[in-house]
């Protein structure tokens, strides 16, 4: 296989910008950024999304059993840059975003555009990323939706990064 051929080809799919949070224990909300997620079937509704192996936010919703993952749009580019790293709460915060409680026991982030929550189904455990399998479990939008609702989130393209290979 030409590597940098087949580097090229994975840089052309797209990845969006979202931001998963989850709560293992009281008071133990943690929120990173993930891009890979994708809808994995309508009935039930599944949600697929790939965590690194050994990184904080993995562990957590290993423990927790369920995540939120939270769209925001374009307009919330620099609240979705705290989130690179995982954040933990800090003063009923994560990152400064105010959350509720979702239907889960999963944060769901007030800033958010939507949000999909998740209870944990699957974790296959392959490379250097986990596959999570959530069935959906509450959903919403926060507000009107101007335009197609698959063109108001982020893409990793909007913070000028290659992905892929």
């Amino acid at each position: 296989m030409d590597t940098p051929e087949k580097n090229k080809a994975m840089q052309m799919l797209q990845y969006g910008v979202y931001v998963l949070t989850a709560e293992a224990e009281q008071d133990q909300a943690a929120a990173a950024v993930v891009s890979w997620v994708m809808q994995a079937s309508f009935t039930p509704p599944l949600l697929v999304t790939a965590l690194r192996v050994g990184s904080r936010i993995h562990r957590v919703v290993q423990e927790a059993q369920a995540y939120t993952i939270n769209i925001l749009d374009r307009q919330h580019t620099s609240v979705a840059r705290t989130f690179f790293d995982t954040v933990w709460e800090k003063g009923g915060t994560l990152a400064g975003q105010r959350f509720r409680t979702g239907a889960t026991g999963a944060p769901v982030l007030e800033c958010a555009t939507g949000y999909i929550e998740c209870r944990l189904d699957l974790c296959l455990e392959k490379g250097d990323h986990s596959i999570f399998v959530g069935e959906v479990a509450d959903a919403g939008v926060t507000g009107p939706i101007v335009g197609r609702p698959d063109e108001v989130g982020l893409l990793l393209r909007d913070f000028g990064v290659f992905y892929g290979g």
